[in-house]
């Protein structure tokens, strides 16, 4: 079933089209540009955006039609701090959903925060396709992972073989399929790490163009 929330991440200018799956009619649409709202219909066809306008004036006809009057109709929202799909493949079928992002018009998550992100990326995302999940998702791995594969819990500064060796399962997981790095420098064993092995660390993802996200070691004032 499309989601017209994610299917309004395609929002574009497109030609008329005489006939169209899904027909928003009537909602005030933000279409993510900074510009004024408008209100106007929006036709998706398959899974594509492909009218924008006034449909009865352009004689649209719709297989279904969503009356929008008075909502607002936009692209969907992103969370870029989530632990959405953490426990994959062992998450029931309400949390797979992903309801609650959904209700609030989030279509896409980044799961993998805070340094607990899967060092098996490959294998988490080949979960997500297989069950199914609500949203869609960017995984992140986790550098308190790869810490605590090739560290444990200790608290001593790592070596240089140490560094090369969690940048070798960072750049395993990039390979995978990670959009990038989370950490959690508030939590240990990570927030035994200094700043400089933090970012020797990461630059296992530097050469596959790897985000960094953290949770900072202090968030006091």
């Amino acid at each position: 079933m499309i989601s017209f929330l994610s299917m309004l991440l395609l929002l574009v200018n497109a030609p008329a089209a005489d006939s169209v799956d899904l027909l928003i009619r009537g909602g005030t649409v933000y279409d993510g540009s900074g510009g004024a709202s408008r209100r106007v219909d929006v036709g998706i066809r398959g899974e594509r955006i492909v009218f924008v306008g006034n449909a009865a004036q352009s004689r649209i006809t719709a297989g279904r039609v969503i009356d929008a009057t008075g909502l607002i109709v936009s692209p969907g929202f992103i969370d870029p701090h989530t632990h959405s799909f953490d426990g994959l493949p062992n998450l029931n079928e309400l949390r797979r959903r992903n309801t609650g992002a959904l209700m609030q018009g989030i279509t896409t998550v980044v799961t993998g925060a805070d340094g607990r992100g899967p060092l098996d990326v490959a294998k988490v995302l080949t979960e997500a396709e297989r069950l199914g999940i609500g949203t869609n998702t960017y995984a992140l791995t986790g550098f308190g992972s790869v810490r605590t594969k090739v560290m444990g819990s200790s608290s001593a500064k790592a070596t240089p073989a140490q560094i090369d060796s969690m940048k070798l399962l960072i750049a395993n997981a990039m390979r995978e399929g990670a959009f990038g790095v989370g950490s959690g420098l508030f939590y240990a064993p990570q927030s035994y790490a200094t700043t400089e092995e933090v970012i020797a660390v990461l630059k296992g993802a530097t050469p596959y163009g790897g985000v960094y996200d953290t949770h900072q070691r202090d968030e006091s004032s």
